[in-house]
């Protein structure tokens, strides 16, 4: 019908991502610690095809943004920019993050809409709901608080009517096509796609026909959206900087993002495999003298990928500190208390304790930092398992431009603990197992309450002390290197939560291996034995020997990915 539409608002272009060199991790803030400036952003481009004098136009849209932040912002934004039509689309990441309830975020919704119509008494405002996304395991609460906030929202617009500032309801989440149990319009299961964009301004602009007497013809959704097509990653470069390696590489027009992958190099399998939304990547736990290798591929729309990259490989020489000596965790009513050793040798900025309940399938992990060697973490579920670290970081001058930055290393893993239970009963029926001259499978009955094993040998031969050899979380373990054989050990089991441990009472000594005729003979000189020892040391600093870091990689890299929602849109037809 001829309709000349232009948008204003405080920004232009399109938000990009940070550079991948001022991305690096930083710590968790301490008590009462502001947050630094966020990092500077790349600009952003639109997409082939867009008219060229679109580049020039405003907008206030910002995925991520929440309307708790939203509600302080909008009246100078429509005061100054004086808008006649104000689209709004928030409120998942209120919900999603635990921001607000239900109830919390239609009130902040509300005060939006007070605080917009004192920049503008007369702005026509369309208020779009909350949309579902792919069903996240463990977060039942975010379908339910969908729901929930949507239909008091739909009840509480109505209250909201002023005739010369009238308001209306879109209905988004029944036109976009992203549900629990599956996401057509979401390129990762929440955010959209082509098709996606088009029901989300479908929604709209049924609104705003029936609602504000736009004349024309309805909006039609194509039947197929535009293709959007991905390539290979190209010029995958890593190197060695104080702080880690960091890999990066050419942006991939359309890219929704990325995955990279690393091992050592020479290993068979892929140590890890994580999500990444810019084109580089920080890897700061790293040992120096381990040469890594790096591949990357792109993300397209929802399954699509591209093929890997060729390899990219550097040898590490950081400047980051290992993670602090003797972690010792006691589980309290609805927590954990932490303690641990200095740290020495290092400019230490401070230290961060990493939880993860891993009882409750797809719970993000939680950090807290403090400048101490000791942390109380409260607020914890009593009676779940979490797993453990601590983290050294460390003052020093960013590799890219000389500013004093702080910088994380390997973390140093701690005891599972269950919160809100105490020491565990002693194991019982300790068994053990000759698999070969020099290695022995022990087995024994598990103690309840109890979240792993410690096992400890002493030389029956030489009669030493006890001995932590590792610890387990199941209920059997190998030892090996038992030389001069291993009729010469005892054996030990004690069952901990934490550092709550029961006595070593399940004790077992291995008979002698057939063929030896004494409990301390020697090995021949000629006999040759494989023996594997695969237990995990406890607070190692070796990254192989905690199986659990690579699935805490993935677990915090997808979360910082999962931190986005929608944009809000302020639409000004003369």
């Amino acid at each position: 019908m001829g309709y000349k539409v232009s948008f204003v608002g405080p920004w232009q272009g399109t938000h990009g991502v940070p550079n991948p060199p001022v991305n690096a991790p930083s710590p968790p803030l301490l008590p009462g610690e502001k947050a630094p400036p966020a990092p500077a952003e790349s600009p952003g481009g639109y997409a082939s095809g867009v008219p060229a004098d679109f580049f020039t136009t405003r907008h206030a849209s910002w995925w991520g943004r929440q309307a708790a932040q939203s509600k302080n912002t909008i009246e100078d934004w429509v005061s100054y920019h004086q808008p006649e039509y104000l689209l709004i689309l928030l409120g998942f990441n209120d919900l999603g993050w635990w921001v607000s309830g239900p109830d919390e975020l239609v009130g902040d919704i509300g005060q939006l809409v007070e605080h917009a119509r004192r920049g503008r008494r007369d702005v026509k405002i369309l208020v779009g709901n909350v949309v579902h996304r792919t069903f996240i395991t463990g977060r039942q609460d975010l379908v339910d608080n969908t729901n929930r906030y949507n239909q008091l929202l739909k009840e509480r617009i109505t209250r909201w009517f002023r005739w010369e500032s009238p308001i209306s309801y879109v209905d988004v989440n029944a036109n976009y096509n992203c549900r629990p149990g599956g996401c057509p319009d979401g390129y990762d299961g929440l955010h959209p796609n082509a098709m996606g964009e088009y029901h989300i301004a479908q929604a709209f602009a049924r609104t705003l026909k029936a609602d504000f007497g736009f004349k024309g013809p309805d909006f039609v959704v194509p039947s197929s959206a535009e293709p959007r097509t991905i390539s290979v990653p190209r010029n995958v470069f890593t190197s060695s900087r104080n702080e880690g390696l960091m890999t990066s590489w050419d942006r991939v027009p359309g890219a929704r993002g990325y995955d990279i992958r690393s091992r050592v190099k020479g290993a068979t399998g892929w140590w890890s495999e994580n999500q990444v939304s810019t084109y580089g990547s920080w890897d700061t736990w790293v040992i120096n003298g381990q040469t890594w290798e790096f591949q990357v591929r792109a993300r397209g729309d929802n399954n699509d990928r591209s093929d890997w990259s060729a390899s990219s490989f550097a040898t590490a020489n950081t400047a980051t500190a290992p993670g602090p000596p003797n972690i010792v965790a006691v589980p309290t009513g609805n927590g954990i208390r932490f303690t641990w050793g200095p740290v020495v040798g290092y400019n230490v900025n401070r230290y961060s304790v990493i939880v993860w309940d891993r009882d409750t399938p797809g719970e993000w992990t939680q950090e807290r930092s403090t400048l101490d060697t000791s942390l109380t973490f409260d607020g914890l579920k009593p009676g779940k398992r979490y797993s453990t670290w601590v983290v050294t970081w460390v003052n020093m001058k960013s590799s890219f431009n000389g500013q004093t930055i702080a910088a994380g290393g390997l973390p140093a893993p701690g005891r599972d603990v269950l919160p809100g239970i105490g020491a565990p009963a002693p194991p019982t029926n300790m068994r053990v197992k000759n698999l070969e001259p020099t290695t022995v499978e022990l087995s024994w009955t598990g103690s309840a309450n109890a979240v792993g094993y410690a096992i400890y040998v002493r030389s029956i031969r030489d009669n030493t002390a006890f001995k932590l050899d590792g610890t387990t979380l199941k209920t059997t373990y190998e030892v090996g290197f038992l030389f001069p054989g291993t009729w010469n050990f005892e054996f030990c089991a004690s069952a901990y939560n934490g550092n709550l441990e029961s006595a070593h009472t399940a004790c077992v000594v291995p008979p002698v291996y057939p063929g030896f005729g004494k409990r301390d003979e020697v090995l021949p000189e000629n006999g040759t034995f494989v023996a594997t020892n695969t237990s995990m040391a406890y607070n190692s600093t070796s990254m192989f020997e905690d199986d659990r870091l690579p699935m805490l990689l993935q677990q915090l890299r997808t979360q910082q990915a999962e931190n986005d929602t929608f944009p809000t849109i302020p639409l000004t037809p003369p």
